[in-house]
């Protein structure tokens, strides 16, 4: 993800089921946080946790830094 330097994202947050959500929302608990990895060939796979992700009806998905 991004250029072989370092302006590639480093963090991102998944949020399930809050529907218009705006950035205060952010400050709630994520359901899952991932930290990324440089990757230029965009191969790379996160995995979802199953268990917290069943009856999603809206994700919302903030990358934070």
């Amino acid at each position: 993800m991004g250029e072989d330097d370092d302006s590639h994202p480093s963090e991102m947050r998944l949020y399930k089921n809050i529907p218009q959500m705006s950035f205060d929302d952010t400050e709630r608990e994520p359901e899952q946080t991932f930290s990324l990895n440089r990757d230029i060939t965009g191969e790379l796979e996160y995995a979802t946790k199953i268990s917290r992700f069943s009856n999603v009806y809206h994700l919302s998905i903030h990358i934070s830094k």
